[in-house]
C-alpha cells in the first residue's frame, strides 16, 4: 500500500510540474520597468532595403522600407529632404583639400549624413571624414547600423548636443507640433531650466571647440551644417577657434529672416552671407 501511495504521488509531482510547464499565460506589464515610447525604440540587426541615393543616381544605400515604422515615428526619413541644402554640401565638399572633416549637427536618423558620406565615397573622397552629431542615444544606435550595413568608414557618429559651454541638457516644453512625429524639430534646454520636460534622456551638451581640443575630432573642420532648432547662435559662440583657424564654410538652419543675430555674430568672424537655400543661410569667410 504504501509503495502505491508513493507512485502516485510521484505521478502527480510529474503531472503538476508539466502543467506548470504549459499553462496558458497572459502578458502583464511590470510596473517598474514600462516600456519607452515606440520611437525610442530600436530593433538590432532590421531588414533593410535598397533606397537610392538621390545624390548620386542608379547608386543604393540599405535604409528601411519607406513604410517602416521607425521612420513614420521620425520625421524627415527620406535622403531628398531639404535636397537642395545637401546637394550644395556634397558640391563644396568636393571641392575641399584632401583629408578635411564635415559637421553636421542636428544629424536626426542620419537622413543627411548618410547620403553625403555615402556620395563622397563613391566620388573617390573618402579622405574627408563627414561626422554626424546628434544627441538621442535611440538616434545614434540607428545611424551607427546604417553604417554598418553600407560601410561608410567615412562616417564618424557621435552622441553630443553643440552649444557653447559643457553641460547636461534635456527635453525642452513646447507646444505640440503641427507633425508630432517631426522628432526632427525636437528641442533641448538645460536639464535644471524651468522650461525643461520630464522626460528622462539627459545629454552632455559639449562646444566644438572642446571637441578638437580633446581630439575626439582630429581632422580640420572645413564645412559645418547646423539645424539644432534655436541652439545655433550657442552653437557657434562655441566654435569660435574652429572659425577662427579654419574659416569653413557654413550652412545654418535660420527661420526668421529678419533677425540678423547670426549674421552680426558671424561677421565679425570676416563672414558674409553668400545665398539662401530653403530655411538655410549659406555663408562663407572672406578672410582667407
Amino acid at each position: 500500500i504504501v509503495l502505491i501511495i508513493l507512485i502516485i504521488f510521484v505521478v502527480y509531482l510529474k503531472k503538476k510540474k508539466i502543467l506548470s510547464k504549459h499553462f496558458p499565460s497572459e502578458l502583464t506589464e511590470n510596473p517598474y520597468y514600462k516600456k519607452k515610447p515606440q520611437k525610442k525604440i530600436l530593433s538590432k540587426h532590421f531588414p533593410s532595403e535598397l533606397t537610392e541615393n538621390p545624390y548620386y543616381k542608379n547608386n543604393f544605400i540599405k535604409w528601411r522600407d519607406k513604410n517602416d515604422l521607425f521612420l513614420s515615428q521620425n520625421f524627415p526619413s527620406t535622403f531628398d529632404f531639404d535636397f537642395e541644402i545637401k546637394q550644395d554640401i556634397i558640391n563644396y565638399s568636393k571641392m575641399l583639400p584632401l583629408d578635411s572633416a564635415i559637421i553636421d549637427c542636428g544629424a536626426h536618423i542620419g537622413d543627411g549624413a548618410i547620403p553625403i558620406a555615402h556620395t563622397l565615397k563613391l566620388l573617390g573622397r573618402d579622405d574627408i571624414t563627414v561626422y554626424a552629431i546628434d544627441p538621442s542615444l535611440y538616434k545614434v544606435e540607428f545611424m551607427k547600423e546604417i553604417k554598418e550595413k553600407n560601410n561608410l568608414n567615412n562616417l564618424v557618429i557621435l552622441q553630443y548636443g553643440l552649444s557653447n559651454d559643457n553641460n547636461i541638457y534635456t527635453h525642452k516644453k513646447i507646444e505640440l507640433q503641427p507633425w508630432p512625429d517631426s522628432t526632427g524639430a525636437t528641442h533641448w534646454t538645460q536639464a535644471k531650466s524651468q522650461d525643461a520636460s520630464m522626460e528622462d534622456e539627459e545629454i552632455r551638451f559639449v562646444s566644438l571647440d572642446s571637441l578638437v581640443k580633446q581630439k575626439i575630432i582630429q581632422k580640420p573642420i572645413k564645412l559645418i551644417h547646423l539645424d539644432i532648432e534655436g541652439m545655433e547662435e550657442l552653437a557657434l559662440l562655441g566654435s569660435k577657434n574652429v572659425l577662427k583657424i579654419n574659416k569653413p564654410y557654413l550652412s545654418i538652419e535660420e527661420h526668421d529672416t529678419k533677425n540678423y543675430t547670426i549674421r552680426n555674430l558671424l561677421s565679425s568672424f570676416g563672414y558674409r552671407l553668400k545665398k539662401r537655400l530653403n530655411s538655410n543661410n549659406i555663408y562663407e569667410c572672406d578672410k582667407k
